[in-house]
């Protein structure tokens, strides 16, 4: 009898434990789906919003070019606040080189004379070599930010189905 009480009780415990185990597991799987989940938003919004706008360049020049209404600041502001806890090393970096180099190129699309009116850049920009090298090197930028945001979000290895 005492034989089936004590079976019982370690049954009950390892039913237990084992619960405890997978209730531990879940809740840090559902946290990394979480981070991984803002971190997706988080690179979506750094390449829907990769302008000079956002730029926090020191450049006396270039500050013409970066954020100018409150508007601006508040998503530079936020954008890298959700930089600073989400993104890797790495992608804060590439951001930051990324928002310069289009700010460059703006400011030198703008002072270059190639802006037209309706917000185009002009056909005669593309023989200026300077317009050249300054797009680019912002273009670059932008490619590897974003071959960084696919290899830290994994999204080269998803199956293709």
């Amino acid at each position: 009898m005492w034989q089936t009480l004590l079976g019982g009780l370690l049954a009950l415990t390892g039913g237990f434990g084992v619960a405890m185990v997978q209730a531990r597991q879940q809740t840090r799987l559902n946290h990394e789906k979480d981070i991984r989940d803002r971190r997706a938003a988080l690179y979506l919004d750094l390449l829907a919003n990769l302008s000079g706008r956002v730029t926090h360049s020191e450049d006396p020049f270039l500050r013409a070019y970066g954020p100018t209404s409150t508007e601006d600041y508040a998503l530079r502001n936020e954008l890298t606040a959700r930089v600073a806890l989400f993104a890797s090393p790495e992608v804060r970096g590439l951001w930051t080189a990324a928002t310069e180099a289009a700010a460059i190129d703006h400011a030198n699309t703008v002072e270059g004379g190639f802006l037209e009116r309706d917000g185009t850049v002009s056909p005669s920009a593309r023989n200026d070599p300077d317009y050249a090298r300054l797009a680019d090197e912002a273009m670059s930028a932008r490619r590897a930010l974003e071959e960084r945001l696919r290899k830290d979000l994994g999204t080269d290895r998803l199956p293709s189905s």
